[in-house]
């Protein structure tokens, strides 16, 4: 039987470089950041303290008493209501060595700045979650079929009707049937956001409807699923939950505010080794910083709807 024994092979001679290395990164694991998408923005200029504060005055009510002919009638009173948020700073950075940027490839470097300017997006998207979801008025459903707690069309319904009653207003306006097969027309609605993991539930509701059943012409939002009533829903990983309940919120205009001081976020800070305190210029740094606030401007125009996952999950 032949063999290779006279023969230079790889086991005699092996390559001085036996890995191909791929200069094309794998795709991280990050959620959807879309909390802030739905809020009011709002910027403090620089210099001019870190407290922004809204202002609303309290509605009209109807005069229906008649006028006295010849007497003034009494003068009318405005009130209001003042809303403050006060600006909070979050960062990070990190060292690279000398010996890792001498001798690591320019896209390892730029992986860097890629990452951290994840990491800056990530931490805004859960500090204004913490507030929407987490603070807003919350209601448990409690019209599930099978299980108590299960997402369903009459919760969402009763929640939707308690906003409209506060006078909340739609983002989104009516959508008209499109030409394509299947489509139908959407109401007026408000946004919200889901966890996928619950997508399944949300889909079996009755009369969810898919984005590709809308109109043709329709805009979507970001990472909108679908439709229930006069919901328009949006899934991320990154919802809100709390052990093993999840939170649909719904949203209407005005109901919160971002909050940032002009000019003063620093999304990329990076200090070359010659410009560190390092004697003998060890190392490199790379970082952000940003400040960020956000506000529930009127609580009866945002709503929290907690659900469990159902067994269609």
């Amino acid at each position: 039987m032949p063999t290779n024994t006279s023969m230079m092979t790889t086991s005699r001679i092996d390559h001085p470089i036996n890995i191909y290395y791929s200069e094309k990164f794998l795709r991280r694991v990050m959620p959807l950041m879309i909390h802030a998408n739905w809020g009011m923005a709002a910027q403090i200029p620089m210099h001019e303290g870190d407290t922004f504060k809204w202002r609303r005055y309290a509605s009209p009510t109807a005069q229906t008493v008649p006028l006295i002919e010849g007497v003034d009638p009494r003068p009318v009173l405005q009130s209001k209501t003042d809303l403050t948020s006060t600006q909070k700073w979050y960062g990070a950075w990190m060292k690279a060595s000398t010996q890792l940027d001498v001798t690591g490839t320019n896209q390892d470097a730029a992986q860097r700045t890629e990452w951290l300017a994840d990491q800056y997006r990530i931490t805004i998207d859960t500090l204004c979650r913490a507030v929407i979801s987490g603070t807003a008025s919350s209601t448990t459903c409690t019209n599930g079929d099978g299980v108590a707690t299960d997402i369903n069309l009459t919760d969402i319904e009763t929640r939707t009707e308690a906003m409209a009653g506060n006078e909340a207003r739609y983002f989104m306006g009516n959508i008209a049937a499109g030409t394509g097969q299947g489509t139908s027309p959407i109401l007026p609605a408000f946004a919200a956001i889901a966890h996928t993991l619950t997508r399944n539930d949300i889909s079996a509701i009755a009369g969810f409807k898919y984005t590709n059943q809308y109109g043709t012409s329709a805009p979507l939002n970001p990472g909108e699923f679908g439709s229930v009533s006069d919901v328009r829903i949006s899934l991320t990983n990154n919802a809100y939950t709390s052990g093993s309940n999840y939170y649909l919120t719904i949203i209407a205009e005005e109901a919160y505010g971002n909050v940032k001081i002009a000019n003063a976020d620093k999304l990329l800070i990076h200090h070359p080794a010659s410009a560190v305190n390092s004697p003998l210029e060890m190392y490199s740094t790379y970082g952000w910083k940003c400040s960020y606030a956000c506000k529930i401007l009127n609580d009866n125009w945002i709503q929290a709807l907690i659900h469990t996952r159902g067994s269609r999950a």
